[in-house]
């Protein structure tokens, strides 16, 4: 079978037997383990089944057993698709499963038939580890896991004694104190580690935020100085549409209105300026009052065009929905083109200079750089 054959076929497989529920959380592994775990159950109860059938011994478990697991996975299987909702589902499944696992588990002990019992005790302490897995990933309750593990420990205490056991590793007393021992210290291990993990998720974020804070504006949500040169130098295109925007009489604003009032217009002048721009275009908090726009892959004529559309959505904006009194709020744009290979700083003192004249020139207007190529 080819490499690209095999492929399709896993992929197949797992598309069929798993939904496509992807998180990176704990949680959602526990979700996945406990799906497998109903499957590999189910196959393995069949198998049992279809064993006995050449056998003189029965035991109903097996049935009641693949019958239960059966039902569990097409549940888990299909019946819900957000990854939330289907983690709750598995919590559900799990405890049902450890329910019925503990049930069959005291049955063994207590009433099996003498030719099963080894079967059952050693099927037992495989299921217990699995069960501890899928309840301590999925988040469960402490005291579902203190059941289980008690309810395992409980058992051999009680019916070690039977004549059946006898002469059998399963009569020796100590048995019920080691099943305690080891499985309390596993599902401590467990534990920390799934707390580890925990910690290490939230810091993670943590870190993921602090990044996005040290490069974006707190007040506009447009990139930093820091943030524009990280994104620009990932910028692959040879020529782009540099924008220098600077509002008209700033101060006035915040000497009439007050300062509140004045980051208002701020945040809503980079609002209408990110609306008008394309995924690639990068918007910058340049200065106090003035935001720094670089078109990608944008020629003069472009970078004009889109600049004079920014300082008309901003002229024509209905600022009193800001601010009563606020009539109106206007823009200048300063206009040149980048190309790579150039000192990036000399077409930024292009747009400046190209922002000056259109300020001297009345304002509410734009200017493109005399230099610009």
């Amino acid at each position: 079978m080819s490499s690209a054959l095999y492929t399709r076929v896993i992929w197949f497989s797992e598309s069929l037997l798993f939904p496509k529920l992807r998180s990176g959380t704990v949680s959602a592994l526990g979700d996945q383990i406990t799906g497998v775990l109903c499957l590999a159950a189910l196959l393995v109860h069949f198998l049992m089944l279809v064993s006995e059938l050449s056998t003189q011994t029965r035991s109903p478990w097996e049935g009641i057993f693949f019958i239960l697991t059966t039902l569990l996975y097409f549940l888990w299987r299909f019946l819900r698709n957000d990854v939330n909702a289907h983690i709750r589902l598995s919590r559900r499944i799990i405890t049902i499963l450890a329910s019925f696992v503990i049930a069959r588990w005291f049955y063994a002990w207590a009433a099996l038939n003498p030719n099963l019992i080894y079967f059952s005790i050693v099927s037992g302490l495989l299921y217990m580890p699995l069960l501890l897995i899928c309840l301590t990933l999925l988040g469960c309750r402490r005291h579902h896991t203190l059941v289980l593990i008690g309810s395992f420990t409980l058992a051999p205490a009680l019916f070690h004694t039977r004549d059946v056991l006898l002469g059998t590793p399963y009569s020796e007393w100590r048995m019920a104190p080691a099943i305690a021992g080891a499985y309390l210290v596993f599902d401590y291990i467990l534990r920390s580690l799934v707390e580890l993990e925990n910690r290490i998720l939230v810091l993670s974020e943590e870190t993921e935020k602090l990044q996005i804070s040290s490069t974006i504006d707190p007040l506009t949500q447009a990139l930093n100085r820091r943030g524009f040169q990280e994104k620009r130098s990932l910028s692959t295109r040879t020529r782009s549409g540099v924008v220098i925007i600077d509002i008209d009489h700033f101060k006035s604003i915040n000497d009439r209105f007050g300062h509140l009032v004045g980051d208002s217009v701020l945040a809503k002048v980079a609002s209408l300026i990110k609306g008008l721009l394309r995924n690639d275009d990068i918007v910058c908090r340049w200065g106090g009052e003035e935001f720094l726009v670089i078109l990608d892959g944008v020629a003069e004529q472009r970078a004009g065009d889109l600049a004079q559309k920014i300082i008309d959505e901003i002229a024509f904006y209905n600022w009193e929905r800001i601010h009563e009194g606020l009539n109106r709020v206007t823009a200048s744009a300063g206009v040149t083109t980048s190309q790579s290979g150039v000192n990036f700083q000399e077409f930024l003192h292009q747009a400046d200079q190209a922002l000056l004249r259109a300020k001297s020139m009345g304002r509410n207007r734009v200017e493109v750089s005399s230099q610009s190529s």
